[in-house]
């Protein structure tokens, strides 16, 4: 259920997916899993592709594409645009959360600088970006998350999952040494440790943290 929009993110022609933008295409459809166009270039860190998707179309580059300005077929494209960079898919996941799993820094600015809600929990866990960028490992990503704007994201690194738990106590839970000691060295960390006791089952709940943060990087 590919529309021609996916097909040109994933082939990663941002020309043809501003020529279609242009023509009235809409930047909202989804696929079979309910990715939209935003989503894959978010995948795989196509920023070129979700310029070409978000930018807003000017008179000009509709008189070069002999498109007549203020057709229908150019408006459903502009009504959507706003809300397509925090829609999530059909497993709950926005493009900031792609981006986080694969790491690509300069597609988190990107949405960050386009107003997307970097803080947005998925539909599954609760799990935010910075939950994913602990779950890979990945500290670049994460300090990216927590650098302030306009640099950074400015992430708040205390939210917590639908499990009670903040990203650093995730570091912890799955002994990621290296993202912890560096969570522990950022300011605003809450460095309080995860509460096992009221866990329904705490080792369980580590080996479920460890399966489900990687289970889409």
């Amino acid at each position: 259920m590919y529309s021609p929009l996916h097909i040109a993110v994933m082939r990663n022609q941002p020309e043809i997916v501003r020529c279609l933008i242009v023509a009235g295409a809409c930047p909202d459809v989804q696929d079979l899993e309910g990715n939209t166009p935003l989503h894959l270039a978010a995948r795989r860190g196509h920023v070129e592709c979700g310029e070409a998707l978000l930018k807003p179309v000017s008179v000009q580059e509709m008189v070069r594409q002999n498109c007549q300005p203020g057709a229908s077929s150019s408006q459903p494209s502009q009504r959507r645009t706003s809300n397509v960079v925090d829609l999530p898919n059909y497993h709950g996941e926005c493009c900031v959360h792609l981006a986080s799993m694969g790491g690509h820094i300069t597609f988190l600015q990107f949405l960050s600088w386009n107003n997307a809600d970097m803080n947005a929990q998925e539909g599954r866990a609760g799990r935010t970006a910075l939950h994913f960028a602990v779950g890979s490992q990945n500290v670049t990503t994460i300090r990216c998350l927590l650098e302030p704007r306009p640099r950074g994201c400015g992430v708040n690194p205390n939210l917590l999952d639908w499990y009670g738990r903040t990203a650093y106590q995730l570091s912890i839970i799955n002994s990621l040494n290296e993202v912890t000691h560096y969570l522990s060295s950022c300011n605003g960390v809450d460095l309080h440790d995860f509460d096992s006791e009221n866990s329904l089952d705490s080792d369980l709940e580590a080996d479920q943290a460890g399966i489900l943060l990687n289970s889409n990087a």
